[in-house]
């Protein structure tokens, strides 16, 4: 055993051998499946670029939007707040969990149908993700919430403070599951440079409260902060579709008619 360095060799160890695999797959996919330049399939390098490169902003900001937080409560808090921030983050992002799996299934299905113009079909894949991400994330909120203490006690008796900072988090992780599917939406209809504008624009708008809120509130600005900027994303890309394509891509039970 190397004590706390066992888990960073796990974690390398994962990222090597995925890394592995995934190269081996690719390679004897090109491999079988001679492909054409991409000039010869109508995909020019600069449209491939002006593509992806928004995608890659949104990962980047989405990285910062993450751990943002604990960054700035280093810097005008204590470790300790840190360390309980972190924990209280990762068990709130479980709520998150089922809206992951749903995205990784349905997101090359949200592309086929819309490029296909099957609206109908897309509308309804849609509506069966984004209830499905609802009931399942409401469920594992309802446990956190109720459990808060018990969870947070697995990491120490001094982690179970972070009880309100969890529940705030939650709160945030809620609305990110009633707003569905929207984020991949927007990737995989065309619409990646405005997910990139509305990420960028919350990031400003988070680190700014951070700036303000962890001085004086520490900890609970922290959840605070993080919660609203998650708040703020999700409604406006939710509105944005909404208003654009008439489409929902939000569950909200009882209000569906």
């Amino acid at each position: 055993s190397f004590g706390i360095l066992d888990a960073v060799y796990a974690l390398m160890v994962g990222l090597l051998l995925t890394f592995v695999f995934s190269m081996g797959f690719i390679l004897r996919y090109f491999k079988k499946n001679k492909a054409k330049p991409l000039q010869e399939k109508g995909l020019a390098k600069k449209e491939l670029l002006s593509t992806s490169a928004p995608m890659m902003t949104t990962a980047v900001a989405s990285f910062v939007l993450s751990n943002a937080g604990a960054v700035f409560l280093e810097i005008y808090s204590t470790t300790d707040q840190v360390g309980i921030f972190n924990v209280a983050l990762r068990l709130a992002q479980l709520v998150s969990l089922v809206l992951v799996v749903v995205n990784t299934i349905s997101g090359p299905k949200f592309s086929e149908l819309y490029w296909a113009g099957k609206m109908t079909e897309l509308k309804k894949v849609i509506r069966q993700s984004s209830k499905l991400i609802f009931w399942a994330s409401i469920s594992i909120s309802i446990v956190l919430i109720i459990f808060s203490k018990f969870f947070l006690g697995f990491f120490g008796e001094e982690f179970k403070s972070g009880s309100l900072a969890l529940i705030i988090l939650i709160f945030g992780q809620i609305i990110n599951a009633m707003a569905g599917s929207v984020g991949i939406f927007f990737n995989m209809t065309g619409n990646q440079k405005m997910l990139r504008n509305f990420i960028l624009l919350t990031s400003a708008v988070v680190l700014i409260g951070y700036i303000f809120l962890i001085p004086v509130y520490g900890l609970i600005g922290a959840a605070t902060i993080s919660s609203s900027g998650a708040i703020i994303l999700n409604l406006t890309c939710v509105f944005y579709v909404y208003k654009k394509m008439k489409i929902r891509t939000f569950y909200i039970p009882f209000l569906e008619k």
